[in-house]
């Protein structure tokens, strides 16, 4: 299994991506990854996903993250219903987090979203 990808921090260039549509399935963080199951239209060409912070809040005893997901399907035009797990870090949130939380002398939590909150297509 190769290293899971970095949660990227926001970017201009992040906004001038493809956002092709892709349905989140199920979202689990477990210690600081980050697993999704996606599904989208597909099966023709390699499909890249990322996950980027598109808010950032820090709070007095948390940090409130608004993540978006993106989806290049490479042009692919197939129908195929494709279904895959994608596993993300969030090493980089949670140092950024421990950082904001460590100046106030506070411990860092980081809020997610629900399932149903996370962006799938473009802002």
């Amino acid at each position: 299994m190769s290293s899971p990808k970095p949660v990227l921090m926001p970017t201009a260039s992040a906004r001038d991506r493809p956002h092709d549509a892709a349905y989140l399935q199920s979202m689990v963080v477990q210690d600081d990854l980050l697993a999704l199951e996606v599904s989208y239209p597909g099966g023709c060409a390699q499909h890249h996903f990322d996950v980027e912070v598109r808010a950032w809040a820090p709070r007095e005893d948390h940090v409130d993250v608004e993540l978006g997901l993106l989806h290049d399907a490479g042009g692919d035009r197939c129908k195929a219903l494709v279904t895959e797990r994608l596993t993300f870090s969030l090493r980089p949130l949670l140092e950024e987090a421990s950082e904001a939380r460590a100046a106030c002398g506070g411990r860092a939590l980081l809020r997610l979203p629900p399932l149903s909150a996370m962006h799938t297509s473009a802002p």
